[in-house]
């Protein structure tokens, strides 16, 4: 009876997922056919019944002869998000409040499957369970080989799934426990397992390892297919001036990059007009050689971005464009798309010019270099081009002050630098933010707030960058702890951003700087692509697209197409993207941008804790954090690093951490530690499987020595006695 039930529940499962993947509906025949691919015995009776069931029941509904998800107010579609503990959150398509899944409603959903979710309402936060899978994030699984039993096992790399998942089949394959594997996941009658490995990586310490992993996980492809190498193949190199484009290559136009840069996508040019600033912004006009519809346009859109990592590029564009054909090279002759401004000493753009144009930079600068030539410490370089620095100086002080004055947010966290010496890690550094990058990233803001501008006054459908206003509730959460720390923070008052930037300033340099920073970081929304226009929080504009980096997002390629279509003086009629097709491109380059930035980021981390390896045992000072209910967190000062120091490790006292989670303190002592509090630790272990660092607080260990001493003492007194 019981695998009877199993059965049906299996059917009834995987019936509403067929349904659910297809919006416009699906035929009874198609039902059919779906499960006889899924391997599911059926008979067409059975299958017949459920559906009348599920029809009854409300979960499905029929329009003429197609079964469709029943749409209630209190169902909805979203990405699974889970947690330790056996909950999650469903972060929903329509980008409405998450909802919380408590344990035991997850219906089997992994991290990142695509679910359809139940859902009630109550104070304003959300709770339901999960009714269907639509769509599973993984289809193979990266982990670690296991054996325990004589039975192998997949212990999953993303730590946010706890399963572990058993191994069918070895046949073929040589793999000792311990090392990263790839398998194909199948499901079948309510369990998930590995049918077989389809990869072996290596021990996670080894070299190269963590690169081929991460790629795998993220599905990052650094060849391209053959198609498109023989399109790129066959692209006309020649550049040359022609009657549509402005020639500029005898003004003074340049690039600064970082040392590291490969592709050089946009050049700067200042000048001074009767106490006015021109401003010009040239780049890289990628979609002269990216057609739409092309196999490197489809491939482009793929990818969706370019991948940063250390000493590597997946490139959005294959090599020859990326590095060379749209790269703007000093002394090269390179096609362009250029936006010129006439800005007056408040900041503001009085009026601009839009047009494609032809330059040739006069030199590669690098920020050292730009920021040297400033500060008068190079002084070996042109003079056209140091007069020219030193009026971008000027502009971009101007502009700074004007977003400020606005309440455009403005964070400075540090960033690591992973230090090599002949491909060996040895050392991590915070990234240094000079003048000379505030300067371009000025130039682009202003670039791109103008191009969005101009887009609406052409009353075109445009790809806008948006940054909704945060979630309410997370706003007086926010509140709450920032007025535990003595920040005072009203988000009724109006002009939110204004007050955490003034917050910002107040922390900077502070214990808490950190936590607070990134504490009002996780209050925002994330940033992202959509054919209508919310406005971007963030910096505080109305208007704003991205137009600046056409070689490395995808985004920035559709602007450019945009911008071409409207300046046009052809005839013929124009085309421009549909709203529909903006809404699409702008949902995917959403995805693939917080892929490539969850991908860097874990490669930089993973990387860290492999360097940390050497250094168990060393005593390392850090900072406060965080506190979870079972531990402090700790990240290194030198190190970038978070690694954990369990409470039971503090060990003179028993402590619990407040509510808001700000501090902990001992039940009998009343004595503990705060957020940002300066630390030193013993790095225990390294955990380079699970990814993670403990640590041993320094005065325990001394407290723990000095005990071991006095009872060694006492024994040695007992012992003369006797």
């Amino acid at each position: 009876m019981k695998e009877k039930n199993l059965k049906k529940s299996n059917l009834i499962k995987n019936v509403l997922e067929i349904v659910g993947e297809r919006d416009k509906g699906i035929k009874y025949s198609s039902i059919s056919k779906e499960l006889k691919e899924r391997n599911l015995p059926f008979h067409s009776k059975v299958l017949k019944d459920t559906l009348k069931e599920l029809l009854k029941e409300g979960a499905i509904y029929r329009d003429r002869n197609r079964y469709l998800v029943k749409r209630s107010k209190n169902l909805l579609r979203g990405e699974y998000s889970a947690a330790k503990g056996g909950f999650g959150f469903v972060i929903p398509d329509d980008g409405s409040k998450d909802v919380f899944i408590p344990p035991g409603k997850t219906k089997n959903a992994m991290n990142g499957d695509i679910v359809e979710a139940l859902f009630y309402e109550r104070g304003g936060k959300r709770e339901g369970e999960i009714i269907a899978i639509s769509k599973r994030k993984y289809k193979k699984m990266i982990g670690y080989f296991n054996l325990e039993r004589l039975r192998a096992y997949l212990i999953p790399l993303d730590t946010k799934i706890d399963d572990e998942f058993e191994i069918r089949s070895l046949a073929g394959v040589s793999v000792l426990p311990g090392m990263l594997i790839e398998g194909e996941l199948k499901e079948k009658r309510n369990e998930i397992y590995i049918e077989k490995i389809t990869r072996v990586f290596g021990f996670p310490d080894e070299e190269g390892v963590d690169i081929e992993v991460i790629k795998a996980k993220y599905s990052l492809q650094e060849s391209f297919p053959e198609k498109v190498n023989s399109f790129v193949s066959n692209l006309n190199r020649e550049v040359k001036k022609s009657k549509d484009r402005a020639d500029l290559r005898n003004e003074i136009i340049f690039t600064i990059d970082g040392e590291d840069a490969k592709d050089f996508d946009d050049a700067v040019s200042i000048k001074k007009d009767d106490g006015y600033y021109i401003l010009g912004v040239h780049i890289a006009d990628v979609s002269h050689y990216v057609k739409r519809n092309s196999p490197l346009d489809k491939e482009a859109f793929r990818r969706g971005n370019s991948v940063y990592f250390p000493g590597l590029v997946i490139p959005m564009l294959p090599h020859e464009l990326s590095s060379d054909l749209c790269s703007l090279k000093e002394g090269v002759d390179r096609y362009t798309l250029s936006v010129e401004m006439r800005i007056n000493k408040k900041g503001d753009v009085l009026n601009y010019k839009v047009f494609p144009s032809i330059i040739k930079s006069k030199k590669r600068l690098t920020y050292k270099e730009a920021q040297g030539i400033i500060d008068s410490q190079i002084t070996d370089v042109d003079k056209e081009i140091k007069k020219s620095l030193l009026i971008m100086k000027e502009l971009a002080n101007i502009l700074i002050k004007k977003r400020r004055k606005k309440g455009s947010l403005d964070f400075d966290l540090p960033e690591p630098i992973l230090l090599y010496e002949k491909d060996n890690l040895v050392g991590i550094s915070a990234a240094i933010r000079l003048f000379s990058h505030r300067i371009i990233e000025e130039f682009m803001l202003v670039a791109n707030e103008t191009i969005a501008e101009f887009l609406m006054e052409q009353d075109v459908p445009v790809l806008f960058r948006i940054h909704e206003e945060p979630d309410p509730i997370k706003l007086n959460h926010l509140k709450e702890i920032l007025s535990k720390l003595g920040y005072e923070f009203e988000p009724k008052e109006g002009n939110i951003p204004r007050q955490l930037q003034k917050i910002i300033d107040k922390v900077s340099g502070k214990k808490e700087e950190t936590f607070v920073s990134l504490l009002i970081l996780k209050s925002m929304k994330l940033a992202k692509y959509s054919p209508v226009n919310k406005g971007h929080f963030g910096l505080q504009k109305e208007n704003y697209c991205h137009f600046t980096s056409p070689i490395r997002r995808y985004p920035d390629l559709i602007i450019h197409r945009t911008v071409k279509e409207a300046i046009t003086r052809k005839k013929k009629k124009k085309v421009f993207y549909s709203e529909a097709e903006l809404e699409e491109i702008g949902n995917w380059t959403s995805k693939t941008e917080r892929k490539a930035d969850e991908a860097e980021k874990e490669l930089v981390r993973w990387r860290i804790i492999r360097f940390m390896k050497d250094k168990v045992g060393e005593e390392l000072y850090g900072r406060i954090t965080n506190f979870t209910q079972s531990a402090i967190i700790v990240e290194l000062e030198d190190f970038f690093v978070e690694g954990s120091i369990p409470y039971y490790e503090l060990t003179d006292d028993f402590y619990v951490p407040t509510k808001e989670r700000l501090k902990i303190t001992g039940s009998r002592t009343k004595k503990g530690f705060s957020i940002g509090e300066r630390i030193k630790v013993l790095i225990a272990s390294v955990d380079i499987y699970r990814q993670k660092i403990y640590f041993l607080p320094v005065d325990f260990i001394g407290k723990k020595e000095k005990k071991k001493k006095k009872k060694k003492g006492k024994k040695k007194k007992e012992e003369k006695g006797k």
